[in-house]
């Protein structure tokens, strides 16, 4: 995939990559997400009720297709090896705390 995107940029081009799973997430944690971000939208009750349909409509889609877990140190390496260089952003560009974000850049 990396080296496809490579092909597509040109020479300090870059994409951002988001929602990164470079830990195994747990339910309670990605749970926990939903509802501070539900909360801080003053939904509480609603981010509840929807985070909790999310949660298992996601883990219906990761039995049927396993999402990749990398550590940000093997997606650092892909990176160099397709010709990108990779910075990891200060924060996700969702509401997933536990995910991480980062981007890539053609040299």
């Amino acid at each position: 995939m990396l080296p496809r995107w490579r092909a597509l940029l040109r020479p300090g081009g870059r994409v951002i990559a988001w929602d990164l799973i470079v830990a195994p997430e747990p339910f309670v944690a990605a749970l926990a997400d939903t509802l501070r971000f539900a909360v801080s939208r003053r939904l509480p009750l609603r981010g509840l009720a929807a985070g909790l349909v999310e949660t298992r409509r996601y883990a219906a889609v990761r039995r049927a297709t396993p999402l990749n877990v990398l550590s940000l140190a093997e997606f650092g390496a892909s990176a160099t090896e397709a010709g990108l260089t990779l910075q990891v952003a200060p924060a996700n560009l969702t509401f997933r705390a536990s995910r991480k974000c980062a981007v890539l850049t053609r040299e």
